[in-house]
């Protein structure tokens, strides 16, 4: 591959490879890129899967690293071009799912005995009687059932909160809390009472009642979450973070609430919420692409791609102007690695995006041509000067 017109080309052929549109004429046309442009990658029936996927990564960053860019608006250098970046996972992901032979164990290399896994669907329910459920190993099925509310876990993932009963309660009943939560590394599916769908990010905590009792919905989060409310105009929904208050009836939308980020942020995708923040009165309405950032002098309202906010949930890393401390953040909470800096932090900012399934090393890799430099010690992820 050695212009910008082939990359692209490749690009739409192994898009239409992922999405199941491509015609026998294409695919043989990729058979045919990949042939004479990675014979050293050719099928190896003694190959595993990270090996296959290391030398795959070597060989497309050869070939991209002209379509570096730098540009000094964002710091010394770019993540990458989006052809660059879409070629990289294209890369990772197709191409060793389509030559990959069946998976074999993994020698030990003492090159990667510290690389990191990615995060999976791992996730700790605790009740309120103070019993706490690992849904990481808890079988699927029904795992808690009482008079108004029967508790399942579906497709390894999700957690699902059924009710079986009307509530006979008053607008003044105290509701039974449950507790949802996300370690570094971890990251897991509800399903209210209501229908609503929650996506719990890695570090994350949601408090939430078994059942929706009262006028409004309620819920309390630390850390990330993207809701799908169901529509109930009588009961509206609350999202409840240390310092933001957010009030829908029915839509879609993402919080983020770290207790290591300075801003809570809220992003819309969908339908139109209220977000008030608890440094001061009042409230701002915000529509989709937009996003209300709660900061200590009260709520800026700034315009943003929102499916890129919520890359997360789809498997992805986007980054859009992001600084390499909060990139970092990402990665320690994903991969379950602490940062250390040593020396000056590097005043960059990075455009594009990583697949969230790869190895950390992997990731790395792409940083380090931002001229950015990594040790990984155990779970410490050092940060060279």
């Amino acid at each position: 591959m050695n212009s910008d017109k082939n990359i692209e080309r490749m690009m739409e052929l192994a898009k239409k490879w992922q999405e199941n549109t491509i015609s026998l004429a294409e695919r043989e046309e990729f058979d045919r890129w990949y042939n004479s442009s990675h014979k050293n990658l050719e099928k190896d029936k003694g190959a595993d899967e990270y090996g296959l996927e290391q030398r795959m990564l070597d060989s497309i960053l050869k070939e991209i690293t002209p379509n570096v860019v730098k540009r000094p608006s964002y710091g010394r250098i770019a993540l990458f071009s989006a052809a660059a970046v879409i070629t990289v996972l294209i890369c990772l992901g197709l191409l060793s799912k389509i030559y990959l032979t069946p998976k074999v164990a993994a020698p030990v290399q003492s090159a990667i005995q510290y690389d990191a896994l990615p995060g999976s669907n791992r996730a700790t329910l605790t009740l309120d009687n103070g019993e706490k459920i690992d849904l990481a190993h808890a079988r699927n099925g029904d795992l808690k059932t009482d008079i108004s509310t029967k508790v399942s876990k579906i497709s390894g993932n999700r957690l699902v909160y059924s009710q079986l009963s009307r509530p006979g309660s008053t607008d003044h009943s105290q509701p039974v809390y449950h507790t949802l939560s996300t370690p570094r590394s971890g990251m897991f599916q509800l399903t209210l009472s209501d229908g609503t769908h929650v996506w719990l990010n890695s570090g994350s905590v949601i408090r939430f009642p078994k059942v929706f009792e009262n006028k409004e919905r309620v819920v309390y989060l630390t850390g990330e979450a993207y809701f799908e409310v169901t529509k109930n105009r009588h009961k509206p929904f609350l999202v409840v973070t240390p310092k933001q208050t957010v009030e829908v009836l029915g839509t879609h939308f993402n919080v983020s609430a770290y207790e290591d980020e300075t801003v809570t942020k809220t992003t819309l995708l969908e339908g139109k919420v209220k977000v008030a923040s608890t440094n001061s009165n009042g409230f701002k309405v915000i529509h989709p692409n937009e996003q209300a950032l709660s900061q200590a002098n009260g709520i800026q309202i700034i315009k943003v791609n929102a499916s890129d906010v919520v890359g997360w949930k789809n498997g992805y890393f986007i980054f859009n102007r992001t600084d390499l401390r909060s990139l970092l953040r990402q990665f320690s909470r994903w991969y379950d690695v602490d940062i250390v800096y040593k020396g000056e932090v590097p005043n960059d900012f990075f455009q594009g995006q990583i697949r969230r399934d790869i190895k950390l090393n992997q990731a790395l890799k792409i940083l380090a041509f931002g001229d950015i430099h990594f040790k990984l010690e155990n779970r410490k992820l050092i940060v060279l000067p």
